[in-house]
């Protein structure tokens, strides 16, 4: 059905599985309009993943209404007994 409606005229080795999210650096299926056909191939999401400098980051206990889904609040990831360090951008590289 996918193939059909958007007219695909050339079909890689693409996986067609339906999904519901997409995580950077996945695959997934595209359509692309080239040079007259509409072939469909397998492109990668998403932005280059980098690693961040471990004396750029910090661990520190936050409540434990972080396990569920459905909070959605600064009180997620507010610290416990203690205060958050800001790291400044330059210190990302």
């Amino acid at each position: 059905m996918l193939l059909e409606r958007f007219a695909v005229t050339k079909r890689d080795a693409v996986d067609l599985a339906p999904r519901c999210n997409v995580c950077p650096g996945e695959d997934v299926a595209a359509v692309i309009e080239h040079e007259g056909g509409r072939p469909i191939r397998s492109l990668r999401t998403g932005f280059p993943l980098r690693a961040i400098p471990g004396d750029a980051t910090e661990g520190y206990p936050v409540s434990s209404l972080v396990n569920a889904g459905r909070n959605d609040s600064p009180d997620c990831v507010r610290p416990i007994g203690g205060r958050l360090r800001l790291v400044p951008p330059q210190a990302l590289g």
